[in-house]
């Protein structure tokens, strides 16, 4: 998927100048002057007036370097989103519209946050209708008489998929979660375990009792831009589920000797009641998708040698183990993973 720019109009013009894509709508085919204006308008991805996003992509095949679409989400306000889509007539029933659709949605999901993701699909439209349907949309309105263009009025279905409120999201630190995550750390029994959910390293751990909660939250925020003591920066994240902070997880911005060997570029630790059901798993899943990740690009990860939970956790994301390296006297070996920051959706 290629956000659109007038560069990619007249390979479009061609796809798009079949008559037959143009039923269910009130266009034409474009000239390649105006698909060029179009496309040169849309480069922005932004409303004149600024209050909606435009975004717009075109789908090419990896293999042939093929043009096989048009794809589109209006976002307005509300953060809701209304999708359109275009697929050229020799590119049809080989499924390229679900996969590109389906990339857009999750991406409007889990990156932009949307609330809501609608499609307008004329009544006549049974393709388009069967599509959305096997997204797992459903029909939440009807307008009669939507539009009338050639000739004939067009009655239109809404279809939606609202955003799963009980999805597992990583947040910034926020003083909104205090009680939640207090309630986390109590249930943390190990001194180890109380250390990796506080985040403050062992010579400061006592400070988060003496500090009030949104001066602890102001400490773990700068971390991104003011290197702590005998640390690097880092981004930390939140896991949250159903409004429960259920998982601590950051990215260390580079490595230095300790981490190098030991820690690693990415920590984490799950609330013990959140234990057992895929909470790691998803939180270094979605952190690899972070820009910091992509900043990085190749990130280490690290567990010790007989540590089977978190090398399980590390590989299901998609970690690659490199070595397993000895430690000091008594201490585990540790197992090397590299992980490549996932591509982005879109």
């Amino acid at each position: 998927m290629e956000p659109v720019t007038e560069s990619h109009a007249p390979e479009m013009h061609g796809l798009l100048s079949n008559p037959d894509l143009h039923t269910f709508v009130p266009s034409d085919p474009p000239t390649l002057e105006k698909l060029q204006s179009q496309y040169k308008f849309w480069e922005s991805r932004i409303s004149p007036k600024g209050d909606e996003l435009w975004l717009n992509w075109v789908g090419r095949l990896p293999a042939s370097g093929e043009l096989v679409g048009h794809f589109q989400a209006g976002v307005n306000s509300s953060l809701e989103a209304n999708l359109g889509y275009t697929v050229g007539i020799k590119f049809q029933r080989q499924g390229f519209a679900h996969e590109g659709l389906a990339r857009i949605i999750r991406f409007l999901l889990e990156d932009v946050k949307i609330q809501e993701v609608k499609a307008w699909i004329d009544t006549r439209n049974s393709a388009s209708i069967g599509l959305v349907k096997k997204l797992g949309m459903s029909e939440v309105g009807f307008v009669a008489k939507a539009d009338h263009f050639k000739g004939s009025d067009s009655d239109e279905f809404i279809f939606g998929l609202k955003a799963d409120s009980s999805a597992l999201k990583l947040i910034a630190p926020s003083i909104q979660y205090e009680v939640s995550f207090r309630a986390a750390f109590s249930e943390l029994e190990s001194d180890s375990d109380r250390f990796a959910w506080i985040y403050l390293g062992e010579a400061h751990y006592e400070n988060y009792f003496k500090t009030s909660f949104a001066e602890y939250v102001a400490t773990l925020l700068r971390r991104e831009t003011e290197t702590p003591p005998n640390f690097v920066c880092d981004s930390i994240y939140w896991a949250v589920l159903d409004n429960e902070v259920v998982g601590r997880i950051s990215i260390r911005h580079e490595l230095n000797d300790f981490l190098s060997k030991v820690g690693g570029h990415i920590g984490y630790i799950v609330r013990p009641s959140y234990r057992g059901r895929g909470i790691a798993t998803q939180m270094l899943k979605q952190v690899l998708r972070t820009q910091r990740a992509q900043q990085i690009g190749k990130l280490l990860l690290t567990c010790d040698e007989h540590n089977v939970a978190s090398e399980k956790t590390i590989m299901n994301a998609g970690g690659t183990l490199s070595d397993c390296i000895d430690m000091d006297p008594g201490k585990p070996r540790k197992k090397h993973f590299w992980a490549l920051a996932t591509a982005p959706i879109l």
